[in-house]
C-alpha cells in the first residue's frame, strides 16, 4: 500500500514538471513567434531570398520586431516574403520604409532587414507591400572576383609577353621605344605642338584685345561701329547715292530714248545727223558766216583809217596806255 502511494507521488509529480516544462516551452516559442501579443502583416517581394526561411526574425533598425510566416513563389522572378509584425513598432514603420534580406553574423541565419527612410510618410497598414532590394550574395561576389582573377592573370601574362617583345626588338613598342629616328620624330611633333599652342594663345589674345577695342569704341572700325553721328552720316551718303544712281539711270534712259529715236529717223538730232542735203546747208551756212565775219573784220580795221572815226581810235589808244 505504502510503495503504490509512493509511486503515485512520484508519477505526480513527474507529470506535474513535464507540464510545466512544456507550458513554459509554449510559452518561450510563442514569445518569438509573437503568438501571445497583437501583431500585423507587411509583405515585401524580392528577386532572390538567398536562403530565407519562415521562421527567420525580422529585424528594424536593429531591433527583432517579429518573424517570417510565408515564404511564396509568384513566379519566375518574384519571390514574396510575408512577415508577422508586433503591433507596438507600427507607429515607427513608415510607408517608404525598405526590407532587405541580410545575415546574422558572419555565418548566421537570414533575417529581413526593415530600414527607415528619410522624409515624412504615414505608418504601414495591415498586409501593406513596402519597398525592397535584394543585396549581392556572397556567392555572386566570390563569382565575380574569380572572374576578375582570371582577368588579371590573363592580362599580367599579355603584359610579360608584350614585355618580352619589346626586350627582343620585336614589334612597334619596340621602335618607339628605342629608335632614335622615331624618338626624334615624336620630340619634332610635341615641338610642332606646343609652338602651335603658343600661336594659338597669341592669337586668342589679339582677338580678345580687339574684341575689347571693338566694345570701347577704339580703332576705326570701333569708332564706325559706336559712334552714331558717323552712323548717320553714312546713311545719309548712302541714300544721296541711292539718289543719285536713280538720276544716273534717269539720264541714262533718256539717251537710250535718244539715241532709238537718232537710229529711227525721229527729231531734230537725227535730222541734223542723218539728213545730208541740210547737212550741206548747215555748213554752207557757217561757211558764209565765217566769210562775212571776216568781212566785217577787215571792213572794221579799215574804217580806223577813215577821217570821221581816225580820231576816236586814237583817243581810245591813248587811254589805253594811260590804264596800262
Amino acid at each position: 500500500m505504502e510503495n503504490t502511494t509512493g509511486r503515485t507521488i512520484r508519477l505526480g509529480v513527474f507529470v506535474t514538471l513535464g507540464v510545466i516544462i512544456f507550458i513554459s516551452a509554449v510559452y518561450l516559442l510563442g514569445q518569438k513567434q509573437s503568438l501571445f501579443s497583437q501583431t500585423f502583416t507587411i509583405r515585401a517581394l524580392f528577386g532572390n531570398v538567398n536562403g530565407l526561411q519562415t521562421g527567420n526574425n525580422v529585424r528594424f533598425s536593429g531591433i527583432n520586431v517579429g518573424s517570417v510566416t510565408h515564404v511564396i513563389i509568384l513566379n519566375d522572378s518574384l519571390i514574396e516574403v510575408r512577415m508577422r509584425i508586433r503591433e507596438s513598432f507600427r507607429p515607427y514603420i513608415k510607408k517608404n520604409a525598405i526590407a532587405s534580406v541580410g545575415t546574422d553574423g558572419l555565418m548566421g541565419n537570414k533575417i529581413v532587414n526593415i530600414a527607415p527612410e528619410k522624409g515624412t510618410a504615414e505608418p504601414v497598414e495591415n498586409d501593406y507591400l513596402i519597398k525592397s532590394y535584394s543585396r549581392t550574395d556572397a556567392d555572386a561576389i566570390l563569382s565575380t572576383l574569380n572572374i576578375t582573377n582570371e582577368n588579371a592573370a590573363l592580362l599580367t601574362k599579355n603584359l610579360v609577353d608584350l614585355t618580352n617583345q619589346i626586350k627582343d626588338g620585336e614589334g612597334i613598342l619596340n621602335d618607339v621605344f628605342y629608335s632614335a629616328e622615331i624618338s626624334h620624330e615624336v620630340k619634332s611633333t610635341i615641338t610642332n605642338l606646343r609652338l602651335t599652342s603658343e600661336k594659338t594663345y597669341q592669337i586668342t589674345k589679339q582677338l580678345a584685345q580687339l574684341t575689347h577695342d571693338l566694345k570701347d569704341g577704339e580703332g576705326t572700325l570701333g569708332w564706325l561701329l559706336t559712334d552714331t553721328v558717323s552712323k548717320q552720316k553714312i546713311t545719309m551718303t548712302f541714300e544721296k547715292l541711292e539718289n543719285t544712281a536713280g538720276k544716273l539711270q534717269a539720264v541714262t534712259d533718256s539717251l537710250n530714248t535718244l539715241i532709238n529715236q537718232m537710229k529711227d529717223g525721229e527729231g531734230t538730232v537725227s535730222v541734223l545727223v542723218n539728213d545730208t542735203i541740210l547737212a550741206n546747208d548747215v555748213k554752207q551756212t557757217l561757211h558764209n558766216l565765217n566769210e562775212g565775219t571776216s568781212s566785217l573784220q577787215q571792213n572794221m580795221e579799215a574804217l580806223r583809217y577813215t577821217w570821221p572815226f581816225k580820231k576816236g581810235y586814237k583817243k581810245l589808244k591813248k587811254e589805253k596806255k594811260k590804264m596800262d
